[in-house]
C-alpha cells in the first residue's frame, strides 16, 4: 500500500540580511579626542605668546585623570613630550594642584650658577682667558668703534684672524639683545669693512624673549643669522664652566 504526500503547504522563509552591530564610540575614544584638541590649544597659544601657563589641576582635568597617580603623571608628560611640548616645573606628583605650569616647545636651559651682574661674567671670562673656548685668540674689553659712542663687551679676533663681536648677558637676552649685537656689527663693518666679522651672544638662560626674536627676524630676512652664534654659559657648583651652544636652525 503506498502513501500520498502532500506538498507542504509552508514556504521557505526568505533570509534577513544580517545587520550588523553599530559600534558605539567609547568614553576613551571622546577622552582621547578631547585630549588632541587640548594639545592643539596649547601649541597655538605656544606660537602665539611663546608659551602657554595652566594650573596642574587644569592639565589633570583636561586629560580626564582624577587621581594624581605616579603612572597617571607619566602617561601625561609622555604624551606631552610626544608632541614636542615640555613642562617647567616639569609635572610631578610633588607640585601642589594651585602650582602654575608654564608649557613650552623646548628645554629651558639655564646655568646652575648665575653671575649677578654681567660685569662679574665679563670679569671672570677674562680673568679666566674662557674666551678661548670660542675660538677668539685674543680680546680688548669695551671697544668703542671709531664714530660711535657704543662699547662692546669685547671686540676679539679669531682663530682665523676674523674680527670677533663677543657680547654677554648674566641672565636672559631678549630682542634688544639680538639688536645690539646686529647694530655693533654696523659699527665694525664701517671701521674694518674688508674683514670678516663673527657674532657671538652669550647669556646665562635660553629665554623665550630671545627665541621670539630669532624666530621673528629668521622670518623677515633670510639668512641674517648665518655669521650670528649664541651660546648659554654653563657654570656648575663643582667650578665647571662650559659654553652651550644653541641650534638657531632648529629655533
Amino acid at each position: 500500500m503506498g502513501f500520498l504526500f502532500k506538498k507542504s503547504s509552508f514556504r521557505k522563509k526568505k533570509k534577513e540580511p544580517v545587520k550588523h552591530k553599530v559600534r558605539r564610540k567609547t568614553k576613551k575614544h571622546y577622552q582621547q579626542k578631547n585630549i588632541e584638541s587640548f594639545i592643539e590649544e596649547i601649541k597655538k597659544s605656544i606660537v602665539k605668546n611663546g608659551k602657554a601657563t595652566l594650573s596642574v589641576s587644569s592639565i589633570l582635568k583636561e586629560f580626564g585623570v582624577r587621581r594624581r597617580t605616579l603612572k597617571n603623571i607619566e602617561y601625561i608628560n609622555n604624551e606631552l613630550y610626544k608632541n614636542g611640548i615640555f613642562c617647567n616645573p616639569k609635572l610631578s606628583v610633588r607640585l601642589k594642584i594651585t602650582d602654575k605650569i608654564k608649557l613650552k616647545d623646548h628645554f629651558d636651559v639655564s646655568s646652575e650658577i648665575i653671575f649677578k651682574t654681567e660685569r662679574e661674567l665679563e670679569d671672570f671670562i677674562l680673568e679666566k682667558h674662557l674666551y678661548k673656548k670660542l675660538d677668539i685668540e685674543s680680546v680688548e674689553r669695551q671697544y668703542s668703534p671709531i664714530g660711535t659712542s657704543d662699547r662692546f663687551d669685547f671686540k676679539g679676533i679669531g682663530i682665523n684672524g676674523e674680527n670677533v663681536i663677543l657680547e654677554l648677558k648674566n641672565r636672559g637676552g631678549g630682542k634688544s639683545a639680538i639688536e645690539q649685537v646686529f647694530r655693533y656689527k654696523d659699527d665694525l663693518l664701517k671701521e674694518s669693512p674688508e674683514k670678516e666679522i663673527r657674532l657671538i651672544l652669550v647669556t646665562g638662560v635660553k629665554n623665550d624673549e630671545t627665541i621670539r626674536a630669532i624666530r621673528g627676524m629668521k622670518k623677515d630676512r633670510k639668512g641674517v643669522f648665518d655669521d650670528f652664534e649664541w651660546y648659554i654659559y654653563k657654570y656648575s657648583k663643582d667650578g665647571e664652566f662650559a659654553f652651550e651652544r644653541i641650534a638657531i636652525e632648529e629655533l
